[in-house]
């Protein structure tokens, strides 16, 4: 892994590790909400393996072609980005997608919805603000740099995303109600990247009630831990992998990923090392990701390794590995 070019590590033995990207179509010109007429298409590639969707992703089937006019969509975020008094720097698109996402493409930001998803939606919340609060959420990522990290969907910019789009939809007259109607629609239970229906409602409502005070919505602390809590975290983190017990929900998608397909090679070599007796650190650097990657040197009851590990200003980790 090269931590210089914004890679995702894994956990393992090994120079290098290439994670399966998946690629979604989108038309160079987006289908308003409503979705009424026709105009000409331009397939553009995006990789969403980074990308911060409304609700987990599902498996896309098939390749879905896009028609339509961007004007209304466009529209839409106009009103959300005037009335949290920010400029919308980015590109809406109706897209094949499995229901709205935000991502960066080339330096590009862009908000990619399903027409489909956003119909259904609508119908089932029997009102127009269950896609405008689904539109601000998508804003909210991009406003609050989540798309900047490179990590994806998680739990805590999943809720603060959530928290904004509350606080946009009090600001645009919305009530409590409208603002809560698409997380009524959504499975009660959470997933690796999005947590359950609960904790969202009590966000969006956070994110409400907020604007209604006349208070800007709450931030996640983005302080770096110290050298010392970082190197417990790793010796914790060496010790439930020895056990066969990684601490998945602290990961990217990526990186649990990666660790789950490695794991059982990966035990084989921490155990012939024996326990944890030490560690040291040698390198401290910022990637391109916002991620803090540490350099260890780690002794073993039968020898050392180094080892790096990447964290998110969340904590979220993000590489890890070992020569």
């Amino acid at each position: 892994m090269d931590h210089k070019h914004g890679h995702h590590g894994c956990c393992g033995c090994f120079s290098s590790f290439q994670l399966n990207r998946r690629t979604f179509l989108a038309s160079t010109a987006a289908l308003t909400l409503a979705g009424r007429s026709a105009v000409a298409q331009e397939q553009w590639s995006f990789d969403l393996e980074n990308a911060c969707s409304f609700y987990p992703e599902d498996e896309l089937e098939a390749e879905i072609y896009t028609f339509g006019s961007v004007q209304q969509a466009q529209e839409v975020v106009q009103k959300i980005a005037d009335a949290v008094g920010l400029e919308p720097n980015f590109q809406v698109l109706q897209a094949n997608v499995p229901n709205a996402s935000a991502v960066i493409q080339n330096g590009q930001r862009f908000i990619l919805y399903s027409q489909v998803f956003i119909a259904q939606i609508t119908q089932s919340a029997a009102t127009e603000w269950a896609s405008w609060t689904i539109m601000a959420h998508e804003v909210g990522h991009h406003l609050n740099g989540h798309t900047l990290s490179g990590a994806g969907s998680r739990p805590p910019i999943e809720l603060q995303a959530d928290r904004f789009a509350g606080h946009a939809v009090a600001r645009m007259g919305g009530t409590l109600q409208q603002a809560q109607s698409p997380y009524q629609q959504m499975d009660p239970a959470g997933s690796p990247t999005h947590p359950p229906r609960s904790a969202r409602l009590e966000a969006v409502t956070k994110g409400w009630t907020q604007a209604q005070n006349g208070k800007a919505p709450d931030k996640p602390k983005n302080e770096q831990p110290g050298v010392g809590d970082v190197a417990n975290t790793l010796k914790i983190t060496i010790e439930q992998i020895r056990a066969g017990t990684p601490p998945y929900n602290k990961m990217t998608p990526q990186l649990a990923s990666a660790v789950q397909q490695q794991l059982q090679m990966v035990i084989a070599r921490i155990q012939q090392l024996g326990a944890v007796r030490s560690t040291q650190q040698k390198q401290q650097q910022t990637g391109p990701d916002g991620a803090t990657y540490y350099q260890f040197d780690v002794g073993f009851q039968n020898g050392q390794t180094t080892w790096q590990i990447g964290l998110m200003p969340d904590g979220t980790m993000t590489a890890l590995y070992f020569q």
